[in-house]
């Protein structure tokens, strides 16, 4: 596929076969088509960001039946996607999203992965972080750390 310049209006012009076919776009309908195909990608993006995130948090031993575990994911949303570094201002967007106070959040966090910490495999920590990790993690380091691997 590429686009033709040859006068004003955007030009869309492909082989199907041995054939080419142009199609003419006016320019309010070709840039809603790029916008759709930039959000299509930003999209496919989050998800496998996320499935690559809940893969590690299930490597950590962090089980997703628990409310820290989707608390955790969208922490770390928060921090990589909108760049919010504040703990406690993260906290508190979590909350607001899920409709509980920051001190559940903070509190379900903090379970998930002390929790995690007892259930994953022996070694694995140190193997996913590439250094030893000898005490459990704050929910400030965890969410650091595991965001630095994302």
């Amino acid at each position: 596929m590429s686009l033709d310049s040859e006068d004003t209006q955007p030009r869309v012009s492909f082989y199907c076969g041995d054939k080419r076919l142009e199609i003419i776009i006016d320019e309010d309908k070709f840039s809603k088509i790029l916008d759709i195909i930039n959000i299509k990608e930003k999209i496919d993006d989050f998800y496998i960001k996320k499935k690559r995130l809940e893969d590690l948090l299930h490597r950590l031993g962090i089980s997703s039946n628990l409310k820290g575990y989707t608390y955790i994911i969208y922490s770390i949303y928060l921090t990589k996607e909108k760049n919010i570094n504040n703990t406690r201002h993260i906290y508190n967007l979590v909350a607001n999203h899920y409709n509980t106070s920051s001190n559940a959040v903070e509190h379900a966090i903090s379970h998930a992965i002390k929790r995690g910490w007892h259930y994953a495999e022996l070694g694995m920590i140190d193997k996913i972080f590439g250094y030893s990790v000898k005490d459990i993690p704050t929910n400030t380091q965890f969410i650091i750390m595991v965001s630095e691997l994302i």
